[in-house]
């Protein structure tokens, strides 16, 4: 049975506006998120936004012949819920569209972690969570509802970035999901996500060089050995996660 996929995507960046469609070697950023994603097996539903902007990620959707979900567009926790629900899923993991390369056997492993251990939830590993990129979230779909009923009563519902700290209670089944390192550099840290335009630049390397299939180690151990592509966007981590971290106290704190 395949592993079911949700590819989290809007039109709308405020850092690089239609990312989700700019060119990534033969394919669109979201086309190369459905393509690899199902080289690697998964069955694959881009969930969506309802924003009039937002038909243009159905369009490229509809192109690679991907299932698509639209709902709530600023509460993406909600859209989850009603996607997960109307494809009848017990469970899924999530990943964000503009995370062109993540690592399938990663996903893998979080899913495996979620119904094996029981668990309500599986989180992104910190490592990913900070730029990485190699995987998302797994989660079950009797959980998500809860969450998803516990976003309604948060101040702000603009989810963008997911206050897990006002959502999760201590009587909940999760944990994070282990750093995974590939490499023998533990302390390499790699920025593979696209929220600028230096993203764009590295992540196109990557393409010039390698299928969308190709194996997460291959890519880090190529980047490794490329220092100066590295440095296009080493900057930016930092101000990936300085702005999560402004977001969370302006919309969420008292």
């Amino acid at each position: 049975m395949k592993q079911t996929l949700l590819i989290t995507v809007r039109y709308s960046s405020s850092r690089l506006p239609g990312k989700c469609l700019l060119q990534l070697g033969d394919f669109s950023v979201l086309g190369h998120c459905i393509a690899r994603s199902r080289s690697a097996g998964f069955n694959v539903i881009v969930c969506t936004g309802t924003d009039s902007a937002d038909i243009e990620i159905v369009r490229e959707s509809v192109k690679y012949n991907s299932k698509v979900f639209r709902g709530n567009s600023l509460n993406k926790i909600l859209r989850w819920s009603t996607c997960i629900e109307n494809f009848n899923l017990d469970y899924c993991h999530i990943i964000d569209g503009d995370d062109p390369y993540f690592d399938p056997l990663e996903i893998n492993r979080s899913l495996d972690i979620l119904v094996t251990k029981k668990l309500d939830l599986v989180r992104t590993s910190f490592r990913s969570d900070s730029g990485f990129a190699s995987v998302g979230l797994s989660v079950s779909a009797k959980f998500m509802k809860i969450l998803a009923k516990r976003s309604l009563t948060l101040k702000n519902q603009n989810l963008d970035v997911i206050p897990w700290n006002a959502l999760l209670s201590f009587s909940d089944k999760w944990e994070f999901l282990p750093d995974n390192y590939l490499t023998k550099n533990k302390l390499t840290q790699l920025r593979l996500t696209l929220d600028y335009p230096e993203d764009l630049q590295l992540l196109q390397k990557v393409a010039e060089n390698f299928k969308f299939s190709a194996s997460r180690i291959d890519i880090e151990e190529f980047l490794l050995g490329n220092p100066d592509i590295l440095k296009l966007n080493f900057k930016r981590n930092d101000d990936f996660k300085q702005n999560k971290i402004v977001q969370l106290a302006e919309q969420f704190n008292d």
